[in-house]
């Protein structure tokens, strides 16, 4: 199975420290995947000022694709609706 993680469940799923959520999934043959568009997003929402204790600028910056979880997901080409 493939499955996309909106920006709001990775939000969610770190904030609750359940990022192995995410390793299980792997672990269990589910392919996860991504794309840059995404990526800066969630990279966006994690530097909003209502994060800033929970994530500071620098984690965020040094973290956001951090190698450990390279292995984990799959980054695609962004493709809008309908595209064939």
């Amino acid at each position: 199975m493939t499955v996309v993680l909106d920006t709001n469940i990775w939000v969610s799923l770190a904030l609750n420290r359940q990022l192995e959520f995410i390793a299980n999934l792997h672990k269990n043959g589910t392919i996860i995947v991504s794309c840059e568009n995404l990526v800066n997003e969630l990279i966006d929402v994690l530097l909003r000022p209502k994060f800033h204790k929970n994530f500071p600028k620098n984690y965020v910056e040094n973290h956001s694709l951090s190698p450990a979880y390279n292995y984990l997901i799959k980054i695609v080409p962004h493709r809008t609706r309908g595209y064939r």
